[in-house]
């Protein structure tokens, strides 16, 4: 009796495999359209090579954070009315996968979702100084935002000093302050266009002398593609602390416990911490 029953279970096993095989979904269309926040509601069936209804349930996948689907499982006779939902652009892909004991059995198929960018709607700088020191450098950033009010990190800005002669940008994006005077800090991509003014005024700091902890340098890569050594250090001087970067040679030549000296240096606030810096013309020395 034990011996029919392994034979049993081994035909079995083989039909079920090759029934697998003759089976496919069908989704009612080679690709679909959609467009951010949209939703859309399609039919999937899985059918055997008599183009019937399969009588088996199937899974159904969307992309994490990208595309929603619901339900992700399909009745017992193997057909689903799923509700899409695209949440960002991009070639996104719907995908279904038959249920098998065996992963070698299952039966897959895609459908391609094609979710064109919207439309971008602003520009945001990280932020709006109205006046700057001379010989100072200052980080300013961008983010656009399109009109699904999603981040597009993708797209390249410009940005630009009406007034080189009194501040224009370094290859990092920084703006390095001239002069007295005044200029227009503009940001540009397509057809949007954010600007503000900055008056740039005489510096009052002139020089500093402190002693230097140094951490370790590390290579980043600059706007224009090419790479300069960089570290952070504390300065300290009668337990008062502040932070300062580093870059070039400076970073090499400078060592922990080494004291320094700088003039026409400036400070500036990042990520809510003030930090000592060298600019672009000023001078940093060993003492």
């Amino acid at each position: 009796m034990r011996k029919y029953t392994l034979v049993f279970l081994s035909l079995f096993h083989i039909s079920s495999v090759f029934g697998q095989e003759k089976l496919h979904f069908e989704f009612g269309m080679d690709s679909l359209i959609m467009n951010v926040g949209e939703s859309k509601e399609i039919k999937i069936k899985l059918l055997d090579e008599n183009g019937k209804l399969a009588q088996n349930p199937f899974y159904v996948f969307g992309e994490r954070k990208t595309l929603s689907v619901s339900p992700r499982i399909s009745d017992s006779t193997g057909i689903a009315s799923v509700t899409l939902k695209a949440h960002k652009p991009g070639r996104l892909s719907l995908s279904t996968r038959t249920i098998t004991v065996k992963r070698e059995d299952r039966i897959s198929a895609n459908l391609i979702i094609n979710v064109p960018s919207p439309p971008l709607d602003r520009i945001v700088f990280n932020q709006r100084p109205s006046k700057l020191y001379s010989g100072t450098s200052t980080p300013l950033s961008v983010v656009v935002f399109d009109e699904a009010d999603l981040k597009r990190s993708e797209l390249n800005v410009k940005l630009t000093s009406s007034n080189k002669n009194v501040a224009e940008f370094d290859i990092l994006g920084n703006l390095e302050t001239k002069k007295s005077g005044s200029t227009t800090i503009s940001a540009r991509i397509k057809n949007l266009k954010e600007s503000f003014k900055i008056n740039v005024v005489k510096n009052p700091v002139r020089k500093v002398t402190l002693s230097l902890d140094k951490e370790e340098i590390r290579t980043v890569n600059t706007k224009a593609g090419s790479t300069v050594d960089v570290a952070n250090a504390m300065l300290v001087d009668n337990g008062m602390e502040i932070k300062i970067t580093l870059w070039a040679e400076d970073a090499n030549n400078i060592q922990n416990g080494d004291k320094i000296k700088i003039e026409n240096g400036y400070t500036n606030e990042f990520k809510g911490e003030v930090q000592l810096g060298k600019g672009k013309f000023g001078k940093l020395e060993k003492i």
